[in-house]
């Protein structure tokens, strides 16, 4: 499924100098072919902000995180997929740009993956049946920021 839209809200907490722990939840949806799925997932990381470049900060993260989809219907009498929680892992690079004040404008590229294959299972009246997967995901963020 592409273009899958969402929202994730973090906090930044600096440990030293520009080295920050970053902790993150968000949610996104997307559908495709009559299929739709809801993800909420949640992150813990650490997060990289360089003010050499003032007054643009440039930033580097890497966070672990857990990924839960929501049961997606492909047919709603034949075949039902349950929920899933998976374990990835989650690099990003981006820069923000203090606006007025605190208000920053931020923009990134993130790299989301699963470092393992694991079973998708779907059921319908008769079987159960299970895929081995392993997925790659690619975000492209516009947001803002608020420091204090």
């Amino acid at each position: 499924m592409d273009g899958a839209t969402g929202m994730d809200v973090f906090l930044r907490c600096g440990l030293l100098g520009d080295i920050h722990a970053e902790t993150r939840i968000g949610a996104l949806s997307a559908s495709d072919d009559g299929r739709s799925v809801g993800v909420f997932k949640g992150q813990l990381g650490l997060a990289y902000v360089s003010t050499s470049y003032l007054p643009y900060r440039l930033f580097g993260r890497a966070a672990l995180g857990l990924l839960s989809s929501n049961p997606a219907t492909v047919t709603p009498t034949d075949t039902f997929r349950p929920s899933q929680t998976t374990f990835n892992v989650v690099l990003g690079v981006g820069a923000d740009r203090f606006l007025w004040k605190s208000l920053a404008a931020e923009a990134g590229f993130e790299v989301m993956f699963t470092p393992y294959k694991y079973n998708v299972y779907a059921f319908d009246r008769q079987s159960v049946s299970s895929d081995p997967s392993q997925f790659t995901h690619y975000i492209i963020s516009l947001g803002a920021s608020w420091s204090f």
